[in-house]
């Protein structure tokens, strides 16, 4: 399995979203992440390198996606970790050529810390074409988001080949087992 350490998803979101500025912000936003618990499985402290699998790289930039648009790396983390089976079904249809939103709407940011199973979180999508992610933000900043996951994914994967030099096809594999669940091995 293909790790990628601290430094790759600095080089990846400042290509991705276009920063120009020096790291040093970009790395306390990833450690405030980490001391968040995300993405889930990193600890915090001294130790070990940092270094993360293909789909911890998806999730934390997906996350800066969120970030970008408007939402608080607390809520944006919770997104992606809460509803990451959802967002692998959208991956699926998003990789098909469908249109594929990630949406999250004023009325459901008032969902944030409802645990999960309460009734209010959404377990299945509402169809192939959108799903709707129930969790936080802040309701006067904005009314919606919406993530063209395809959109996403095209520059995600292109920026993955550029900054870290994967291989397009080695990567579409990688892509094809996150977006089905299944385990990334070497």
């Amino acid at each position: 399995m293909r790790e990628f350490s601290v430094d790759n998803v600095v080089a990846l979101v400042r290509a991705l979203f276009g920063l120009k500025k020096a790291s040093s912000p970009l790395l306390a936003r990833i450690k405030h992440m980490h001391r968040l618990g995300f993405p889930t499985g990193h600890f915090v402290g001294r130790g070990h390198r940092t270094s993360y699998d293909a789909e911890k790289l998806m999730q934390l930039c997906l996350a800066f996606a969120f970030i970008d648009a408007g939402l608080t790396s607390a809520h944006a983390a919770e997104i992606v970790d809460r509803h990451w089976s959802l967002i692998r079904k959208g991956m699926s249809v998003a990789a098909g050529g469908a249109q594929c939103d990630l949406i999250v709407s004023t009325g459901s940011l008032r969902e944030l810390g409802a645990p999960p199973g309460d009734g209010r979180n959404l377990d299945t999508t509402a169809s192939l074409h959108q799903i709707d992610l129930p969790s936080g933000g802040h309701a006067h900043r904005f009314t919606r988001v919406v993530l063209d996951l395809a959109t996403f994914l095209d520059a995600f994967s292109r920026e993955v080949g550029n900054t870290i030099g994967i291989d397009v096809v080695e990567w579409s594999a990688t892509m094809e087992k996150i977006a089905s669940g299944a385990e990334l091995r070497s």
